[in-house]
């Protein structure tokens, strides 16, 4: 039986799902439905343990949606596990575009967290190369190739391209891994999803 807490995740995935399907930003959204930024950014990030019937009506009508597009009308956990899918195939779809454009052998996106590393995204590593670069990182020595930082939501990802490659500047790789950040940072069960489908040491 699907819990609040189910229905409340899945609310917030259609009203993100809706939100960029009309190249909308989230600014552009609490405008049109008068709340402030925060109050819409706090709703579908999650921050906002549940958002109340008049504010939800007033998002939707903002988006030009209706209540049936946001309300779970059937298996929630399998609804679920389709909208995690599929926003976990399009992060995976973007590390390997990255690998691409530097002509990198291999491209891995990490979260330390506590210590731990966690590889969430890779292109080109081996299960066993993904284990061991997760390893160097969580004894702080270097995994070789280029990394990159960000802290994002109290995590540090970690962005890493081996070469041969290109430089396309930093402001590329900035780019990706500000997208990358978000989206981890933003979406606990989609960070939880790219953990599961790695090894972990």
């Amino acid at each position: 039986m699907a819990t609040t807490a189910d229905i409340n995740a899945l609310i917030r995935l259609r009203l993100k799902t809706i939100r960029r399907s009309r190249q909308l930003n989230m600014r552009q959204v609490a405008s049109r439905a008068g709340i402030p930024i925060s109050t819409y950014s706090n709703i579908e990030t999650g921050i906002t343990g549940s958002v109340a019937a008049a504010k939800l009506f007033q998002i939707l009508e903002a988006m030009g949606a209706e209540a049936s597009d946001v309300w779970p009308y059937a298996n929630l956990s399998e609804i679920l596990q389709i909208e995690r899918d599929r926003d976990l195939r399009h992060q995976e779809f973007r590390i390997s575009e990255l690998a691409q454009m530097f002509r990198a052998r291999s491209t891995a996106l990490l979260v330390l967290e506590e210590g731990r590393a966690s590889i969430l995204l890779s292109a080109g590593l081996s299960p066993e190369t993904e284990l061991r670069v997760a390893s160097y990182l969580e004894l702080g020595s270097d995994p070789g190739g280029e990394t990159y930082l960000l802290l994002a939501g109290g995590k540090k990802f970690i962005l890493m391209i081996s070469g041969p490659g290109r430089d396309l500047g930093r402001t590329l790789v900035d780019y990706f891994l500000e997208r990358f950040a978000k989206a981890f940072s933003e979406d606990a069960l989609l960070l939880e999803a790219a953990k599961d489908r790695h090894p972990q040491p």
